[in-house]
């Protein structure tokens, strides 16, 4: 009788929660996985992230004299997590059988920084683009006629948008030809919005001024948001443009002119915020249409990036998310980082009990102490086809007697930053050179002096730096460039390779011919790849932040000041077990912390 009833109803049920509505890059994602169970089973906690790019394209080919039309399909597909964990990541395993109850198990996981955000294109222009996200609860069910118990659970994940909240503007004068041939004078358009970055429901307030100076009236002026879509499947690229919203706002006769805001606000359906991925890139415009009839239209496209909607956090008390770590340091003189110091071996037992366990749920408590000297994590991301990585992490294993049993086994990655050594002090720099057209000919010199406050940075700093020009040539400087630039050093096999890697870049105004400037210029380092500063056996990596003046046809004036990139800052989070846990006093795990730096060239 308990067979047929096992085979009617099932051995239980599942269901996996989660805490908030959607998720930030970064955040720890706090649930719990209930499990109503009427017969032994094991039960089993995955997340997965996957970007996933499909469509379909009708092409005609000859065959025989006959023509042929066949569909081509190009397609694209990755898993976030493949870097730094497996594309399914266990958060937890509970390996024994459960007895019949109820059960409930807290979990958390936080999400790595850098992820992109949700988006689904529903099939817009016919191409399937879509980044998702899930946490999937299994359980294993014993028995021939029984099916194991799943449930996937989607989560709302946005990218953290970077950059920093400014006004936009723009203009535009165009000559109005009617029939776009026979010129009726001109109107100019200028746009001005208050800020370039809005989550949806905000109203953008956008400023226009029109001078209509032809005989032709605007009939209306038309604010639209755009999205656009650009995929990637199989080697070729895709460019798709969706309207969102649409906005229509009074015109201007012939010969008068308009200054007014006109407030705009977003809304509509597909409005994903802006995001990047490998294969798909989601990005929006406001575009600003001035239209005349019987003439092309008088247009203005502002870019702008769309946030995620608002949200109040509740407080997480309970976390199991990759901790970092700052290994201690010794000062080394004239370098802005410590020395490296012996490293501990590649595995290193933290304990090791002999004994079998018992059915139950077991927490075994340890500690280890980073060795002073150790670098800092790094990645190269096969920057310029090299493979450099600098990775730590704890291993715990448990031994499975049995022919057919394999042994349980669980890796856990940390994150660990060196600590800079040295003196936060001003940094300064400065040259004089003769300005050659065409590398040749004297135009005269131009001198440059550069003076930052202070020479160590942390990611999302913005350093002041106070530039001087003195510009004694005939020819102008075009602009003034700041670059962040990212240097690394690696050796394998006896050689030696070095990489260099432009992280972020801004552009001020430039000097003419016989002037001079004097003025400071923030310079916000923001960007991917920014790993705080580090040196290993077998890879450096320190940063520059070169300062350009762009001089057309001649070699332009440069200065490198070299800088130290930290870590950032890292407020400590609390982990508590989960309810009903059982302490050991006789721990039977193997943890093994792993540490060590690998390098290979692909050629």
């Amino acid at each position: 009788m308990d067979f047929l009833n096992t085979l009617v109803n099932g051995k239980g049920t599942i269901q996996v929660r989660v805490d908030k509505p959607y998720y930030m890059a970064g955040d720890i994602i706090s649930g719990s996985l209930l499990v109503d169970v009427r017969d032994s089973i094991k039960c089993n906690v995955y997340v997965a992230a996957k970007e996933k790019v499909s469509w379909s394209e009708d092409y005609t080919r000859t065959v025989n004299g006959e023509s042929r039309t066949e569909k081509r399909w190009f397609t694209n597909g990755r898993s976030f997590f493949k870097q730094k964990v497996p594309r399914f990541m266990v958060l937890f395993n509970v390996q024994h059988s459960l007895p019949p109850g109820q059960y409930v198990y807290p979990f958390s996981y936080q999400l790595p920084f850098g992820l992109p955000g949700c988006f689904d294109n529903d099939g817009n222009g016919g191409v399937k683009a879509k980044i998702e996200y899930s946490i999937k609860g299994a359980v294993c069910v014993d028995g021939l006629f029984n099916r194991d118990l799943k449930k996937k659970q989607c989560v709302t994940v946005y990218a953290q948008l970077a950059g920093y909240v400014a006004p936009s503007f723009d203009h535009v004068e165009q000559t109005i030809r009617f029939l776009c041939c026979f010129p009726q004078g001109k109107a100019s358009l200028r746009v001005a919005m208050d800020k370039n970055m809005y989550g949806p429901g905000d109203v953008p307030q956008i400023h226009c001024d029109i001078q209509n100076h032809s005989s032709r009236d605007i009939r209306s002026m038309k604010c639209h948001l755009r999205r656009t879509t650009v995929v990637t499947g199989s080697g070729k690229r895709r460019v798709l443009t969706k309207t969102i919203c649409t906005a229509t706002f009074p015109g201007v006769p012939a010969s008068m002119s308009i200054s007014q805001p006109q407030p705009f606000q977003l809304t509509g359906s597909g409005m994903f915020p802006s995001t990047l991925a490998s294969f798909i890139t989601v990005s929006y415009t406001i575009d600003v249409v001035c239209d005349i009839a019987l003439c092309p239209d008088v247009k203005l496209k502002l870019p702008i990036a769309l946030g995620a909607p608002s949200l109040l956090v509740a407080p997480v008390t309970v976390a199991s998310a990759p901790p970092m770590y700052d290994a201690p340091m010794a000062a080394h003189e004239g370098l802005p980082y410590a020395t490296e110091v012996s490293a501990p071996a590649k595995q290193i037992v933290l304990f090791n009990v002999q004994h079998s366990l018992a059915p139950g749920s077991y927490i075994y408590p340890f500690q280890y102490k980073l060795p002073p000297g150790l670098p800092g994590c790094f990645d190269n991301q096969s920057d310029a086809g090299v493979k450099a990585k600098i990775e730590y992490s704890i291993k715990g294993s448990v031994d499975v007697a049995g022919l057919f049993s394999k042994d349980l086994k669980s890796r856990q990655k940390l994150t660990v930053y060196a600590q800079l050594a040295g003196v936060v002090a001003p940094s300064a720099d400065q040259k004089v050179q003769t300005v050659r057209l065409f590398c040749c000919i004297s135009q005269g010199t131009c001198s440059l002096r550069a003076i930052m406050d202070k020479n160590m940075y942390g990611p999302g700093e913005t350093p002041q730096i106070h530039v001087d020009v003195q510009n004694q040539s005939s020819r102008d400087v075009n602009v003034m460039r700041c670059e962040l630039r990212r240097h690394v050093q690696a050796h394998a096999s006896g050689k030696t390779r070095n990489m260099t890697k432009l992280i972020c870049h801004a552009a001020f105004a430039g000097v003419p011919a016989g002037g001079a400037v004097s003025q400071p210029q923030p310079f916000q380092l923001t960007g991917t790849s920014m790993y705080p500063s580090t040196r290993s056996a077998l890879l450096s990596c320190h940063y520059t932040i070169d300062i350009v003046c762009d001089i057309a046809l001649c070699p332009d004036v440069e200065l490198h000041l070299p800088i130290a990139l930290g870590a950032p800052t890292l407020v400590p989070v609390l982990t508590t077990p989960p309810f009903g846990t059982t302490y050991s006093q006789q721990p039977t795990v193997n943890q093994t912390p792993y540490q060590g730096a690998h390098v290979s060239s692909d050629v």
